[in-house]
């Protein structure tokens, strides 16, 4: 029934990742009705602003003044164009106001990469990429613009510049060579800055330094700046690529922002693409058709970014303090189980290492160390999941409640000293019952009338991915189609 295209995006399995969405999709945790269920700290959402927004949203006044147009098909709304361009001058420090006509609003950052990938890049080419990286760029990438992801590996050994995971220019000239020698058409380096799932910031030498490396082997460098106003460490400021100024090669810089991250309002599904290509401005609006955001989110969107009084004296300063209260709360937590992680003071997560608790360093020990997490009703994300090569590490999102947060810890550190004290070996209780993911599939597929074979259980959650707009987004498909392995 399905074409070959259709049965080749039908046939991308799910990930790591995915399946703890999932395990927590099935019985999510409510203090009130489900206290005993599933706390989700591995999607990248910030959940602490919720009241703000809330309050800013139900203010009286705040669809006053709406004209026809936010209730008709949406081609691109001009005013709401020039208050993202005039938002983003502002805080990326720009060092020329961005034009308005040089910004294509699309239906979130994700779309915005797979959008941008598919007009500069032949199915089949490549796009390099620092792992750890955000897994859900496989997907962005891989499942409608069939593109590969080829990694280039980072190490937590401080190299040649005396930092952990640090990006430089010999490491991509290494991994640029690799996939030439592999016959790999290379055609753009995609970074994030804040990065996700590290925290470092790119510094503007080290922004310039990627930039002539793209320039020399004539790569797109895209940037995805999604986290940019998520800094709450002391001293710390990002540093956009729109404020470096003559970039090597302005026509192939592109960068990416959106409301997710910074204004805690994924659910808005609203993203940029920032570039000085004309070429590509064209092009991506003659798609924009396919990668629209609601009118009704965009004149939300409107009112606050016009609103700069509460944005500066209400909403950052109060996300940054409690951004910070929630990460030192985490951080507290690593430090009295003598945990390892990489310190930061920017992005909604901590990339911290449990090889204390592993019997060996591998991923297969490392996906014990998951699952058991899971059986404990706590979701985090295991390294292999963000293409990391070293086993042993994983991300948290700290940005939720601290009354939530205190019962996760709570869990976690249970399941931290039940391995302990089997000498990090996975009891017989939990390898009966696997994984408390394959088991709620087990359970939901009799619920729907299926068998426990694997094509049901396939079947059966690939029904529930179709069904979750969410998971459109975050889920990141693994594929021998979607990424290259060096």
């Amino acid at each position: 029934m399905l074409s070959t295209r259709g049965r080749r995006i039908f046939e991308i399995p799910p990930n790591v990742i995915s399946a703890g969405w999932t395990h927590c999709f099935m019985n999510p945790y409510n203090k009130d009705d489900n206290p005993t269920g599933v706390i989700d700290l591995g999607t990248s959402e910030n959940k602490l602003m919720f009241d703000v927004l809330k309050a800013k949203i139900m203010e009286p006044d705040m669809f006053e003044g709406m004209t026809t147009e936010f209730t008709q098909y949406f081609g691109g709304i001009r005013r709401f164009n020039i208050a993202i361009a005039d938002f983003l001058s502002e805080r990326m420090k720009v060092t020329k106001p961005i034009d308005p006509r040089k910004l294509v609003v699309v239906n979130g950052v994700g779309p915005a990469i797979a959008a941008l990938t598919m007009v500069i890049c032949d199915e089949g080419d490549s796009i390099l990429v620092p792992s750890p990286f955000y897994s859900g760029f496989i997907s962005d990438i891989g499942d409608i613009p069939h593109v590969n992801i080829y990694p280039v590996p980072l190490s937590s050994q401080p190299g040649s510049s005396g930092i952990p995971w640090s990006l430089t220019v010999e490491v991509l000239e290494e991994s640029m060579s690799r996939a030439k020698r592999e016959g790999k058409n290379v055609r753009a380096l995609l970074l994030t800055t804040p990065n996700n799932p590290l925290g470092c910031i790119y510094s503007r030498e080290e922004l310039l330094s990627y930039m002539h490396f793209a320039k020399r082997h004539g790569l797109h460098c895209i940037v995805d700046e999604i986290y940019m106003m998520t800094v709450f460490g002391d001293g710390l400021e990002h540093v956009s690529a729109l404020s470096i100024e003559d970039p090597p090669d302005p026509d192939r810089l592109h960068v990416l922002w959106g409301f997710s991250k910074d204004f805690a309002m994924s659910g808005f599904r609203c993203g940029a693409v920032v570039t000085q290509n004309n070429d590509i401005v064209e092009t991506l609006r003659k798609i924009m058709i396919f990668f629209s955001e609601s009118t009704l989110a965009v004149w939300t969107l409107i009112k606050l970014l016009e609103d700069k009084a509460w944005l500066n004296t209400v909403y950052f300063p109060t996300n940054k303090i409690r951004l910070r209260d929630a990460y030192q709360m985490t951080t507290r937590f690593f430090d009295s189980l003598s945990i390892p992680y990489l310190p930061t003071g920017s992005g909604l997560y901590v990339w911290f290492n449990l090889s204390k608790y592993m019997q060996e360093k591998t991923f297969e020990e490392e996906d014990r160390v998951w699952k058991e997490l899971l059986n404990s009703n706590v979701v985090v994300n295991p390294g292999a999941g963000f293409l990391c090569c070293e086993p042993g590490w994983f991300r948290i999102i700290f940005a939720s409640p601290p009354e939530l947060l205190e019962i996760a810890f709570k869990r976690m550190r249970l399941c931290f000293n039940r391995r302990e004290a089997t000498g990090c070996q996975t009891s017989e209780e939990e390898v009966g019952c696997a994984s408390s993911v394959e088991g709620n599939l087990v359970a939901a597929s009799k619920a729907e009338g299926g068998e426990e074979s694997l094509e049901d259980l396939v079947l059966m959650l690939r029904r529930r991915i179709r069904e979750t707009d969410w998971l459109e987004q975050q889920t990141a498909s693994v594929s021998k189609q979607g990424y290259d392995t060096p």
